[in-house]
């Protein structure tokens, strides 16, 4: 046992640790010594400049008084005799005094204390300069020194003000500087004491201050160590009394954590096993039957939800569907989802008629029910063999159905209430059952209300309108790519907000395309036909003798082609109105695929040719109308051409609509209104093969009798 402690103890490692007392401590009193230095620096800064102005002030007023007692001298015969005396007398009393001179306007000494100098040319020190002084000088006066002195030049006044001398006075810097140094010595004997005492208190605050740190240390150890129930007691007024107080309110929080999370795991797992169950009741993988692919999905706002759908085989070789919400999510939710399961799977064989099966799961569920809690369901059953299915909706969202062929989207309603809503049977009098046709190509699709009212992060919903839209653009991409897509947009509509309902939807797809659809031959792509034979000659010769141009799917590119279509040199032989009408119907062309199929995708390419009459070398296929016509032709023998457009997007954009479809809500929202009209008013004819193996193809065919139709005047 012993060992064992030793091992554990081993285990965990021992770091060298500095205690704050001394931390804080070294940290206070480095403070409190840089303060007292600081602040002593800029005093002895401040006490030099102030002795600095006062010697400059004592050195003026001593050149100013001489200066004053020479004016009567110099106006005697012989000034030497007042001011030697003078002189001598000054450098006795201030033998800081460096030199004293007075000078006659000549610049002859008149005054020195050294009587051979007397009568003498000026000459000493001729090399200072003049020196900027803390003090304010009268005109006339400077100040001037070197490295070793400095000195005052004061005017030496006539009483009618005219300048007769001057008077010099010096002071050696040597003398500045010791007294600089005795005032900074008597300021370092006064700041080391208090300096010293100051580290003192210091240490004793701080180190007395901090004392409960070690208390509190000890207590967290403790509680670090799992003890829960430790409790420290210190007897300081500080905040770190509030500290120790509030590390026993944490200790007792975590005491009652640990109770919450223990709870809280034993729930998590059952909510995983709920979760499980769940998704055990959902379809494992996309349905296949018949000539139909159904797919499915389900996102839960918590970690199970109310919602439920399923995809089960009928005894009769039919499909059934169901897709259902429970009024609520959460646990609650998910129990009577998985009710509804068991129920559905048990009698679904039963009744002929899915009204009869939502009556008969009403029964089974209406007891189990709290008040307040109803189901909203979906029931459908498929038949691959007449590509019908026959359904009852309880009160369900309203089916989405994409018909390939006209390209539409129709919402239908039912009028049924929820299921547990009304006692007494009342279910039954208000379902009935409907039908759907599916055509090749068609799309349905299934929801509940967490997709439609998804909240963006303005408060505004997804709602229908959109849902269709959606549905319209991905339905030729696939039964898995409608559910990922649609999913996909409502959780970017709703950017980072957290779901607030359950989001599940079923698509069912009919495979096969519309037989108004065509594609081109070539390459194995599709059968062959007069049209696609056309469609061959022209991919086959776009870069034989034609011109070409590339341009982005944004309308602001678009604008190049009517540069490109005037660079071209077969029509270059066009008048202007004839270009005009050409230009208008291929920018209307592109910017339906530039809006519809590539949705304004800028890094996205649509490429043109325009293919002459004839490309030389080119055979034209045998019963289609290719133009002949040799190169320099005159513009009344240009008769037609063709233009070959190829993009990438999402097909198809261009329907054979030639009239007017401005009133009509739907065609709006399609892009098939005015543009349409004018496509057909400025080509002779429009072909569009979408989905071929080169990408999508429209042909647009231009001759003189589009220019002239596209001019004539309304009947």
């Amino acid at each position: 046992m012993n060992a064992r402690k030793k091992n554990t103890s081993a285990s965990v490692p021992r770091h060298r640790v500095i205690g704050m007392r001394f931390v804080v401590t070294a940290v206070a009193v480095t403070m409190v010594t840089f303060a007292i230095i600081g602040a002593g620096s800029v005093a002895e800064r401040h006490a030099r400049r102030a002795l600095m102005r006062e010697l400059e002030q004592r050195l003026v007023l001593e050149a100013r008084n001489l200066a004053l007692l020479s004016s009567s001298a110099l106006l005697s015969d012989y000034p030497e005799l007042t001011l030697h005396p003078i002189v001598k007398e000054m450098k006795t009393e201030r033998p800081d005094l460096a030199m004293v001179y007075v000078l006659d306007h000549e610049g002859i000494i008149q005054g020195h204390s050294d009587a051979a100098k007397l009568g003498t040319p000026f000459s000493e020190r001729m090399e200072l300069q003049s020196v900027e002084p803390h003090i304010g000088l009268r005109e006339g006066e400077s100040f001037m020194g070197d490295t070793e002195l400095l000195a005052v030049n004061a005017p030496i006044l006539h009483p009618n003000g005219k300048t007769i001398g001057k008077a010099i006075v010096g002071l050696e810097r040597s003398y500045v500087d010791a007294t600089i140094i005795e005032a900074r010595r008597k300021l370092l004997i006064f700041l080391l004491p208090v300096l010293g005492l100051a580290i003192l208190l210091t240490s004793l605050l701080m180190s007395g201050m901090l004392r409960p740190i070690a208390k509190i240390r000890e207590g967290l150890e403790r509680i670090g160590k799992g003890d829960l129930n430790s409790r420290l007691k210190l007897s300081s007024r500080t905040e770190l009394s509030v500290l120790a107080q509030s590390i026993n309110d944490m200790a007792d929080r975590l005491k009652a954590a640990q109770v919450e999370l223990v709870e809280k795991e034993r729930l998590d797992h059952e909510m995983d096993l709920a979760r499980q169950i769940q998704q055990s009741l959902l379809p494992k993988a996309t349905a296949k039957t018949g000539g139909f692919v159904v797919a499915g999905a389900q996102r839960a706002a918590a970690e199970v939800g109310g919602d439920y759908f399923d995809i089960f085989p009928l005894r009769d070789g039919r499909t059934g569907l169901v897709i259902a919400d429970v009024a609520g999510k959460g646990l609650a939710g998910c129990l009577v989802a998985s009710m509804l399961a068991v129920l559905i799977r048990t009698l679904r064989n039963a009744y002929a008629l899915p009204s009869a099966l939502l009556v008969a799961l009403e029964d089974g569920l209406i007891d189990s029910l709290q008040p307040g809690t109803f189901v909203t369901i979906f029931y459908g059953i498929l038949d691959p063999r007449t590509s019908e299915i026959m359904y009852a909706s309880a009160a369900h969202n309203p089916i989405i159905h994409y018909s390939a062929a006209s390209k539409r989207i129709d919402s239908q309603r039912t009028e049924g209430i929820p299921l547990g809503l009304m006692r007494d049977n009342v279910l039954e009098t208000t379902l009935k059952d409907y039908s759907v046709a599916f055509g090749p190509g068609d799309v349905l699709v299934l929801t509940t209300d967490g997709l439609n009212e998804a909240v963006s992060a303005s408060g505004e919903e997804y709602g229908f309108k959109r849902l269709g839209r959606a549905v319209e653009k991905l339905a030729l991409q696939g039964c898995q790519t409608v559910v990922d897509g649609i999913l996909e947009s409502v959780s970017n509509w709703e950017g980072t907000l957290a779901s607030a309902d359950d989001k599940t939807l079923l698509v069912i797809c009919r495979t096969g395309t519309p037989d108004a659809v065509t594609y081109p031959s070539d390459s194995g792509l599709a059968p062959s036909s007069k049209e696609n034979d056309l469609l061959t000659y022209l991919w086959e010769n776009r870069e034989v003798g034609s011109q070409h141009l590339s341009v982005p799917a944004r309308l602001e590119a678009l604008d190049g082609i009517k540069t490109w279509l005037r660079n071209c040199e077969d029509l270059k032989r066009l008048d202007d109105r004839d270009l005009g009408v050409l230009e208008l119907g291929l920018y209307e062309i592109c910017a339906n695929i530039a809006e519809h199929g590539y949705r304004f995708d800028a890094t996205k390419l649509i490429d043109i040719w325009w293919v002459p009459p004839r490309a030389e070398g080119a055979e034209a296929p045998a019963g289609t109308q290719v133009p002949k016509g040799p190169a320099g032709e005159s513009v009344q023998q240009l008769q037609q051409g063709y233009f070959l457009i190829r993009d990438r997007g999402m097909p198809p954009r261009l329907t054979d609509r030639r009239k007017d479809d401005t009133d009509y809500f739907q065609a709006r929202l399609m892009g098939r209104g005015l543009g349409m009209s004018l496509i057909y008013k400025t080509m002779d004819d429009v072909q569009f093969y979408p989905n071929t193996k080169v990408g999508n193809l429209t042909i647009a065919k231009f001759s003189a009798n589009a220019s002239e139709k596209a001019w004539e005047e309304p009947k």
